[in-house]
């Protein structure tokens, strides 16, 4: 036996099978004494967080919010979506986007809110162009037009989307519903009829050739 084949022969072999968890060792559980003593001081007040700290946490907060919200409203009646009822409420009117603070008119920041201007000639008659367009669709069985806000926050979503393409070597888990059998014949009509049609594309073209 080689001198290194030796040295070896005490030392198992660092792969092997798992039948069941008898044979998985008892191990200690991981403890962190600090990071526990420091929870324990700032769940009784004893060590109040940074600045640092509440602001990420503040921030968190309201992107999270807002989030839900935009959700609720593009996945009405959703059962993923959380209603407003259930989310708790802002802390500041400013945050609140339903709340006349944030509409972002300067005298109605400052006042917080308190002071609401009267919706002037342009708004009012856009306002009534938008219910007229609203009645019109609505009798031919459409949804209500979007806003130009509504228009532009969907756009940058699409821009933004596109970035969001699932990248190679990365697994996915993607929850889809299961089509009918009725979608199912139907996307194999389709298949077929693209099939034949590039196939018919491609003789044809065989054919100008020769």
């Amino acid at each position: 036996m080689k001198n290194w084949q030796q040295r070896l022969k005490g030392y198992r072999k660092a792969s092997g099978t798992t039948e069941n968890e008898a044979h998985l060792p008892q191990f200690a559980p991981p403890v962190f004494p600090q990071i526990d003593r420091a929870a324990v001081r700032e769940r009784d007040g004893l060590q109040p967080k940074s600045t640092f700290q509440s602001g990420r946490t503040w921030v968190r907060d309201c992107i999270d919010r807002k989030e839900q919200e935009s959700f609720e409203a593009d996945h009405q009646g959703s059962a993923v979506a959380v209603p407003k009822s259930e989310r708790p409420a802002y802390r500041s009117r400013f945050n609140d986007p339903d709340h006349p603070a944030s509409s972002g008119r300067l005298f109605t920041v400052l006042s917080g809110g308190r002071y609401k201007p009267n919706p002037g000639l342009i708004q009012r008659a856009g306002t009534a162009i938008k219910e007229s367009q609203d009645k019109k669709r609505a009798s031919q069985g459409l949804p209500p037009s979007e806003t130009f806000k509504k228009k532009m926050t969907r756009k940058k979503k699409e821009v933004n989307n596109r970035f969001n393409s699932l990248k190679e070597d990365v697994m996915y888990l993607i929850i889809v519903n299961m089509p009918t059998e009725d979608e199912l014949r139907k996307s194999v009509a389709q298949l077929q009829y693209f099939s034949q049609q590039k196939n018919l594309e491609e003789e044809a073209t065989r054919n100008e050739i020769n």
